[in-house]
């Protein structure tokens, strides 16, 4: 069923030929691959294709925020807006909404801050966040980081959760990642930042909390978002 489908896409693609949009496309996922700002000529060079080709592009995808130029030196680098885009879709909506009370309870119970995060490539990105009731250790919604430099990215390159993870760059702090299985959404990951201190919540016990929340996110998830996928959008 999927191959019928990529050959009718792909057919339907040689049919209706749209060059332009092809072109834009390549450049989004050549500096979403590359992860790094590229000037014109490295891009011309990469599709071989005229400087003046690829500067129409990037001057459109500029003007509708998709790109910008962190220095003239260095070349364009993609926004935000992507990212942006991606959590308004009704998948994105509906796996926050459904997980942000849970995050919000586990918050509250351990008095740390909650993440939750998806994968992009081979990047967790946090998606939503349940802030601590007291100051404290916090990540933005949209950080990135390597699989391999956090628990979340261990958790979502497929290892079996729960992963614990000390931070070596700061003395006390240790990252707690779960598993939770988001129906059509696949495996996202539930994490915290536990900082140790005399009127800090034992580990052990926050760890508890964060898995028996995990364990009811999937529960609830997995009900919601096939459900969800087979809505018309």
């Amino acid at each position: 069923m999927a191959v019928s489908h990529l050959a009718d896409v792909k057919a339907m693609a040689e049919r209706y030929p749209a060059p332009a949009l092809e072109k834009g496309l390549d450049i989004l996922e050549l500096l979403a691959e590359v992860r790094a700002p590229m000037t014109l000529s490295r891009m011309a060079q990469h599709f071989g294709r005229s400087l003046t080709e690829i500067y129409r592009m990037i001057q459109v995808l500029e003007h509708r925020g998709y790109l910008f130029e962190p220095s003239r030196r260095d070349g364009y680098a993609l926004t935000g807006k992507l990212f942006s885009l991606a959590l308004n879709t009704p998948l994105a909506q509906a796996l926050v909404g459904t997980a942000l009370p849970a995050m919000e309870a586990l918050s509250l119970r351990t008095g740390h801050a909650c993440y939750l995060a998806i994968a992009s490539g081979d990047q967790s990105v946090v998606v939503a966040r349940a802030e601590a009731p007291a100051c404290g250790f916090n990540l933005q919604v949209g950080f990135r980081a390597d699989f391999t430099e956090t628990a979340a990215g261990q958790v979502l390159a497929g290892a079996p959760g729960p992963i614990r993870r000390d931070r070596a760059w700061i003395n006390g702090l240790t990252e707690l990642a779960c598993p939770v299985y988001a129906g059509a959404q696949g495996v996202v990951a539930l994490s915290l930042v536990h900082a140790a201190g005399a009127q800090a919540m034992p580990l052990d016990d926050v760890l508890a909390a964060l898995r028996v929340t995990a364990a009811d996110l999937s529960a609830e998830l997995a009900a919601e978002m096939p459900t969800l996928r087979s809505r018309p959008s």
